[in-house]
């Protein structure tokens, strides 16, 4: 199988000059082969991706890399990301449209969650080389709040903002974005319900066809040797389980159709509901005695609405409850 390859295209490039740097001299200095490429075209893998990325953080003298690189994509027509948004008629098809997009020039998944109340989207890591750390998360919100912003005519302020640890000029972009950012152990962009059915001023959404025809192909051809199936699904599963995820949501995330997702599942000889047991086993005995956190603190970030659901289910996934298996941990010591 060959390793999955991402298509950056120019983003390289805008993100150099927005930042005042020669994207040749950086991909050199990354150690990714420039040899006849095409700027416009660059496809590369997920370590390389991560090497360009690193190398410009070292070479950026300032700390505001992430606001510079928001504002240098957002409204601006050149950019890969920006497909999203010009070929779609409304904010709710375009924030689907950009997740998808997203997952193919770089190495990011978007979860797009739609509630009662609000929309939501979180990020998560494609591959261990390519972490979604802060930087990645805030850059992204800002900049989705920018392109809203700009592609609707309106003053669209977020709703909620989670990082998971604190970014330079925080109050700064808090003020900017319309709500207070918050650091926990998860991520989240959440912005009003009631903003997605908003027209776009830029309506080419006639492209939208054939915009997802593009990411139909590019995701059927997709292999990737180093991470299996089941490793995906359970990292999916691991880093939005705070949100309340379903196998809908990690399909998605995972640019599959239900059924497809279904099917692979099934080829494994499991169902989604045995491999959110068991990443919610693991992460609890990680979570009880690595991390020190309390019964009602993990009954939570498991994705729990009450401890005692929670403690019945430590119980079946051990056989003994957390103060028990505390207690057998120790005397094994």
């Amino acid at each position: 199988m060959t390793e999955k390859q991402y298509f950056t295209g120019n983003n390289f490039t805008i993100l150099s000059e927005a930042l005042g740097l020669d994207v040749i001299e950086l991909l050199d200095k990354a150690e990714i082969d420039t040899q006849g490429i095409d700027l416009q075209e660059i496809t590369l893998s997920a370590k390389e991706c991560a090497s360009f990325y690193g190398t410009l953080a070292s070479h950026y003298d300032g700390d505001d890399i992430h606001i510079k690189a928001a504002k240098a994509f957002a409204g601006n027509p050149k950019a890969v990301s920006e497909m999203g948004f010009l070929t779609s008629s409304t904010v709710d098809e375009a924030l689907f449209r950009f997740a998808k997009i997203q997952s193919w020039i770089k190495p990011i998944n978007w979860l797009v969650n739609k509630t009662p109340h609000s929309i939501d989207l979180s990020i998560s890591s494609q591959h261990e080389y390519f972490p979604a750390n802060e930087l990645v998360e805030i850059t992204n919100f800002i900049y989705l709040v920018e392109s809203c912003r700009l592609h609707t005519g309106k003053d669209i302020k977020a709703k909620r903002i989670v990082i998971s640890s604190e970014v330079a000029y925080q109050e700064k972009i808090a003020n900017e974005l319309g709500c207070e950012i918050e650091v926990s152990n998860f991520n989240l962009l959440s912005l009003e319900k009631a903003i997605s059915d908003l027209p776009l001023t830029h309506n080419h959404s006639f492209l939208g066809k054939y915009l997802d025809q593009e990411h139909d192909d590019r995701t059927s051809k997709i292999t990737d040797s180093s991470t299996s199936f089941i490793e995906r699904v359970s990292y999916v599963i691991k880093e939005n389980l705070l949100n309340g995820i379903t196998s809908e949501d990690v399909a998605k995330s995972l640019n599959m159709s239900k059924r497809t997702f279904e099917r692979r599942l099934s080829e494994h000889q499991l169902s989604y509901r045995k491999i959110i047991d068991k990443v919610r086993a693991d992460m609890s005995i990680d979570y009880l005695f690595r991390k020190n956190y309390g019964v009602t603190e993990i009954s939570y970030m498991l994705g729990y609405k009450e401890p005692n659901s929670f403690l019945r289910a430590f119980k079946r996934w051990h056989g003994a409850s957390p103060g028990e298996y505390d207690q057998v941990k120790l005397a094994s010591k």
